[in-house]
């Protein structure tokens, strides 16, 4: 029997994987905290995969994680990581402010949104951050930049328009409601109800003692822990290095389309009707061997 491991799959799930979240979006998928290990033996596992999982982790963190898809593999086992490319996007911003310096004039529009993917999601303070402000505006004046960027993700959040960020409820309100309605629309519905009202609890307390910025302070402390925010980014020579210190060989960048696993492409993960879902990412590879454990 294969056995595959779908590590921080978020709403991509695979009905012939194990698939683990630490916020399972639909009961298919087993709640679990990446960073308190994998919940399988040594050795009893063919497949790892992880698409943007590991750049929400401190690096010590990361590093732990990949230790346990070793741990977990089979000889010859294959882990696949998948990260926001940080060499794609250093050459893109400075591809940009070339651009901009020639006179192009979309290139300012470009400038801005390579700014925004480079830095928003490591520096945002609230969910969405300025690229979903964007995204949501209602005018995009370089929206095939964007997409060829960010493909699938700039599209669905496109879709909701400027109704996105719900203006008409004031601002606790409004974060209240979202985090209620969520809880309520994923599994395990009543502990995620509890938590988030003991945190909403939390804002007010801190609010009444120390004023607007004591509750500001604490919502954006609750938030910047959530696993939304990236801790760190990788290249083809950071990860490769990342892969190599945990213990695995082998170890090779990919495209989306290809891949070590056997019906990879069958399962729809990192390519969805021909579309790359993450254009922005940085595929790569590594084997688990008994000389190199």
């Amino acid at each position: 029997m294969t056995t595959r491991l779908n590590i921080g799959c978020g709403a991509v799930w695979q009905p012939d994987w194990i698939n683990l979240d630490i916020q399972p979006s639909v009961p298919s998928v087993r709640q679990w905290d990446a960073t308190q290990g994998l919940p399988c033996g040594d050795g009893e596992v063919d497949v790892c995969y992880a698409s943007h999982v590991v750049e929400h982790l401190h690096p010590a963190d990361a590093e732990g994680l990949l230790r346990q898809c070793h741990r977990v593999l089979k000889d010859r086992g294959i882990v696949r990581i998948v990260v926001p490319d940080l060499e794609a996007i250093a050459r893109e911003y400075v591809s940009a402010l070339d651009r901009v310096d020639r006179g192009d004039a979309q290139a300012a529009c470009d400038h801005k949104w390579i700014v925004m993917e480079l830095l928003d999601q490591m520096v945002r303070t609230r969910s969405g951050g300025e690229m979903l402000r964007y995204l949501t505006s209602g005018t995009i004046p370089n929206e095939a930049f964007v997409k060829s960027r960010i493909g699938s993700d700039a599209e669905d959040m496109m879709k909701h328009g400027p109704a996105a960020s719900d203006p008409s409820l004031p601002v606790v309100q409004r974060g209240l409601v979202r985090r209620l309605r969520d809880a309520l629309s994923q599994s395990g519905s009543i502990t995620r109800v509890a938590r988030y009202a003991r945190e909403e609890f939390a804002v007010l307390l801190c609010g009444a003692l120390l004023g607007r910025h004591g509750s500001e302070a604490i919502r954006e402390a609750l938030f910047r822990t959530s696993g939304e925010c990236h801790r760190w980014m990788y290249d083809r020579v950071s990860l490769k290095r990342l892969l190599e210190q945990s213990g695995f060989s082998k170890i090779r960048v990919c495209t989306a389309f290809e891949s070590q696993i056997e019906g990879f492409a069958s399962y729809g993960l990192d390519v969805v009707k021909g579309r790359i879902r993450k254009p922005d990412s940085l595929f790569m590879e590594g084997m688990k061997q008994r000389s190199s454990a």
